[in-house]
């Protein structure tokens, strides 16, 4: 959620905002002091490397990407898309949903070809657990920042979107039908699954056995997953998705495995939705 536009007085914010702008400042100081006490930035120990194993995981990270965008391309055609038309609830989420599919398909048989099956494994209790710490932890910071960058795009140019997301645009402007909930799913299921895969489990996976460094492939990978989103995401909320993109990046190494980086990105994705239905 956003800062509002500037108020017809002429005030940049008004007095409920400032005070919970505070309030996520706070938060977020405190959820940062507890990352340092508890150590949450070591990371880079414990992985085993086998021969070839980078190459064959940023191979997966291509193939994947253009799984979902071909899957993307055939959700849109059963839906009947025609080029160039305005895409609706009904196309996103089948562009989305599908796409996550194919996906899912081309990284399994990427997995098993490569035997990269280690990444996908799952202690699920472990795997929740981390997924909800992640994100009670990570999104006061998340929070506190994209007040902060809204409130200095709203210094800067005198005004601001109180929502930066064309997706997020699209569920607060449309009808609350059967689409508007597959939608709402497919962003909160579907996509988080296939982005960590393809960003945290295969690219990250092999910049970091390639690099040998865990720091340059988060940061690499990271500016990657927030260029890729410039497209429908307002340019004063690209410093939260890398925000977002570092913070599963170093969960990513510190727990190997994806699904906690899913899950507190769909935790993360489905809070959003809620708060762009409730801003004014």
């Amino acid at each position: 959620m956003f800062l509002a536009q500037q108020q017809p007085d002429g005030e940049l914010i008004t007095a409920s905002q400032a005070g919970f702008l505070a309030f996520t400042i706070i938060l977020a100081i405190f959820a940062a002091a507890l990352v340092w006490k508890l150590g949450w930035s070591k990371i880079g120990v414990g992985w085993k490397d086998q021969p070839g194993e980078g190459g064959a995981l940023l191979i997966g990270s291509a193939l994947a990407w253009f799984a979902t965008v071909l899957g993307g391309i055939g959700g849109l055609a059963m839906t009947g898309w025609e080029s160039g038309a305005e895409m609706g609830l009904g196309e996103n989420a089948a562009a989305s949903i599908v796409g996550t599919i194919a996906v899912a398909i081309t990284c399994t048989l990427a997995a098993m070809f490569w035997n990269l099956g280690g990444m996908f494994r799952s202690e699920w209790k472990t795997d929740t657990l981390a997924g909800l710490i992640t994100f009670f932890v990570t999104f006061p910071l998340l929070l506190a920042l994209s007040q902060l960058v809204a409130l200095l795009d709203l210094i800067l140019t005198g005004d601001t979107e109180t929502v930066g997301h064309e997706t997020l645009a699209l569920l607060r402007e449309s009808d609350r039908g059967i689409e508007w909930w597959a939608l709402v799913i497919a962003v909160s299921v579907f996509v988080p699954i296939a982005e960590e895969v393809t960003y945290r489990g295969f690219l990250q996976g092999g910049l970091r056995k390639v690099t040998r460094s865990p720091w340059i492939a988060i940061f690499a990978t990271t500016i990657i997953f927030t260029l890729m989103h410039g497209g429908i995401a307002s340019p004063h909320t690209l410093p939260v998705i890398a925000t977002l993109s570092i913070a599963l990046g170093v969960v990513m190494e510190k727990t190997k495995s994806i699904w906690p980086c899913a899950l507190a990105h769909g935790i993360f994705n489905a809070t959003n939705v809620g708060m762009a239905m409730m801003v004014e």
